[in-house]
């Protein structure tokens, strides 16, 4: 919901985000908002915003030490903004205002004053607020601002800021490179595409851009040089040095402070954070007191240094009193950079590869390495997979994951096959079910090598099958659902501009949508290459099948479609008519399903213990699978069955005589399909 939905509905507002979410950009854009009155800020006409940035009312509490909470405390906050700020106005049109009951006030950065301070302009405010009723306030702060008195005053009306989805990602892109170029410019409009392809086209990418700070960092990146990093490592490196460059004279040794930062305090597990005076003792081992400067004005000149770091670098932030990276993997990131920097790796990180806290440091110190020796990061990996592992596999498992943080070009082809065939030696084993969902999540981003296009036959026979009897003779049915990778080479065909693969009805749907790919196709979650496909209607689907049947290469005149229920049905159960795709008993264990708690597709063929005899994978659970045919021709005559279950049910769904039904219309995150296919 956006700002002005809220405050129309709320006479005051919390508002609660971590460093670069966008918090303050939210209050001026609602400050906007009200004096421009465009038409999401309908009902503010006449309306006078006040927006105060907290730090800057240091002064005001240093001129007013023994000051207690109250209404006439605000005002004399206000007197003061009204003064310093030079914004025009005066205490008196504030009383107006508030008189009219339309005066909006904009508090933000409570985290940026001392909590004794914010105690007493939240506790001051929101008795004022209650004295001037009819008027509205609005707070902002990191989590440990709008804690205690602000969330015990204000907490029944506590928002938070959510990350990004893509499509606000594509729309932020846009009016970011729209407002750096001229407006309607072209160049604009091609480079703001041009990152979208980027950012599509590099998974790894989709874990930063759900925050403003790092996606504005990104654009700026893209922008200077019309390209994004191929990796992650490459990506923070490029991040901070443009961070620290644009804000630090000496941006070298701020950086170096960050970098021990994060090794001391990653080193020595402050998961809670790091308090001044420590950090003050990592400053000042890089700058030195010189001989001609005595003690106190040493300590004072490094605390000043640390008071303009800590904000000003866009890295850090402080919650209870205690200072930490606003994101744990910038001291990751920053901690494997110490370490290749010092070149400390088998004192520090060498025995590290069986603790979960160094896996992500591990990962990060791969990738940066790669980007000048390849050959150190391809032999750090190589060595970790041929050493002995047993499930968890936790080594092999982070060896290979550290691939993905090696770009496509620096990747020895040697090295990455015996990854790729550890992954599937994983995947063959009894481990547990998210070793092996992990294991073929990530042999599918580096490149699955199965065959994941494969037909099992159905031996011929009559099958006794919900319903009724079903005569088989010559047909074959996938052995998984129609994965990513393989539906992409239907998008990349043109399968959405071709009409002659879409029926009447689908093609009114086309018409009506105008779409070029499934729902949740620039959404990684959902995007893994070798897991099912997602967010398809059954006109794509059907689609599918069509263009498979035109432009097959194998040699054979295979007609292509999507089963039937009962065809569905008879693979899955057998001529022993089975209960389950692998027997009689349920166990949640053979499929993706909700018990598991993978909350998504998974890679698949995972569960092979969940195989029919015949060797077809994922006929229960993973997602629903669209058929061919109508569920009731009479009482919901567009409805299409569906079979099989999905990751998020539990429960009878998963038998093989079991059916569901969905609008063909619909595009869910737990709905893809298998294509069957005779001569």
């Amino acid at each position: 919901m956006n700002i002005e939905t809220l405050i129309k509905k709320k006479d005051f507002l919390l508002i609660e985000g971590h460093p670069g979410s966008g918090k303050t950009t939210l209050l001026k854009h609602l400050a906007y908002s009200v004096v421009q009155n465009p038409p999401q800020a309908k009902g503010f006409e006449g309306w006078l915003p006040i927006l105060l940035f907290l730090k800057d009312m240091k002064d005001f509490f240093a001129n007013h030490k023994d000051i207690t909470p109250s209404p006439s405390t605000a005002e004399k906050i206000l007197a003061f903004y009204c003064e310093r700020t030079g914004s025009g106005l005066h205490l008196e049109t504030i009383k107006a205002f508030c008189k009219a009951k339309k005066a909006l006030f904009l508090l933000d950065g409570l985290d940026e004053i001392e909590e004794s301070q914010r105690n007493v302009v939240v506790h001051s405010f929101a008795d004022f607020r209650t004295q001037n009723g009819g008027n509205k306030l609005v707070l902002s702060g990191r989590p440990h601002g709008t804690a205690g008195a602000a969330a015990d005053r204000f907490g029944t009306n506590h928002v938070k800021i959510l990350p990004l989805n893509s499509e606000q990602t594509e729309t932020f892109i846009k009016n970011w490179f729209r407002y750096v170029y001229a407006e309607g410019s072209k160049i604009g409009s091609k480079t703001a595409d041009g990152m979208i392809s980027e950012i599509q086209a590099h998974p790894s990418i989709g874990q930063f851009i759900d925050n403003p700070l790092m996606l504005t960092a990104i654009c700026i990146l893209y922008h200077d040089g019309k390209e994004i990093p191929g990796q992650r490592a490459e990506l923070y490196n490029k991040f901070i040095e443009n961070m620290l460059y644009r804000r630090f004279s000496d941006y070298e040794k701020v950086r170096e402070f960050l970098m021990e930062l994060a090794f001391d305090m990653h080193y020595n597990r402050r998961t809670k954070g790091i308090d001044k005076q420590d950090a003050l003792k990592v400053l000042q081992k890089l700058y030195k007191k010189p001989a001609d400067e005595d003690e106190d004005s040493y300590k004072k000149r490094t605390e000043k240094l640390f008071e303009e770091i800590e904000p000003r670098c866009g890295l850090l932030k402080c919650e209870h009193g205690q200072y930490l990276f606003w994101h744990l993997t910038f001291q990751e990131f920053l901690t494997a950079v110490s370490v290749k920097d010092n070149n400390n790796y088998l004192k520090t990180l060498g025995q590290k590869w069986g603790e979960a806290w160094y896996h992500e440091v591990i990962e990060l110190y791969i990738g940066y390495q790669s980007i000048n020796d390849r050959s150190i990061a391809n032999t750090l990996v190589d060595d970790a997979i041929g050493a002995e592992d047993v499930a968890p596999f936790r080594k092999w498992l982070l060896a290979a994951k550290s691939m993905l943080d090696v770009h496509n070009d620096r990747r020895n082809d040697d090295v990455l096959d015996r990854v790729k065939k550890r992954l599937l030696g994983i995947m063959d084993t009894d481990a547990e079910p998210k070793v092996r969902v992990d294991a073929g999540e990530i042999l599918g981003w580096l490149g699955d090598t199965r065959n994941l296009k494969e037909f099992i036959g159905v031996k011929d026979g009559v099958y006794f099958t919900r319903i009724g009897r079903v005569a088989l003779k010559n047909l074959e049915i996938g052995k998984y659902p129609v994965t990513n990778v393989w539906f992409e080479e239907f998008v990349k065909a043109g399968g959405y501009k071709c009409m002659d693969y879409w029926g009447n009805e689908g093609r009114k749907w086309l018409e009506q949508n105008k779409v070029e790919h499934p729902r949740l196709w620039n959404e990684r979650m959902w995007r893994c290459p070798n897991a099912p496909v997602v967010g398809v209607t059954w006109y794509e689907a059907s689609a599918f099948t069509k263009w498979l049947t035109k432009t097959q290469k194998d040699g054979f005149t295979y007609t292509y479609r999507l089963p039937e229920e009962g065809e569905w049905e008879a693979a899955a159960s057998g001529l022993q008519k089975r209960k389950y795709p692998w027997g009689e008993g349920w166990d949640k264990t053979r499929c993706n399903n909700r018990e598991l708690e993978i909350g998504k597709t998974s890679t698949v063929g995972i569960f092979k213990k969940g195989d029919t005899p015949e060797g077809i994978s994922d006929m229960s659970g993973n997602v629903w699978e669209w058929t061919a045919s109508l569920y009731d021709k009479e009482y919901y005559y567009r409805d299409r069955v569906v079979r099989g279950g999905s990751w998020n049910f539990g429960g009878v769904v998963f038998r093989c005589a079991n059916c569901y039904r969905f609008n063909p219309i619909e595009r869910y995150d737990n709905v893809g399909f298998r294509c069957a296919r005779t001569l």
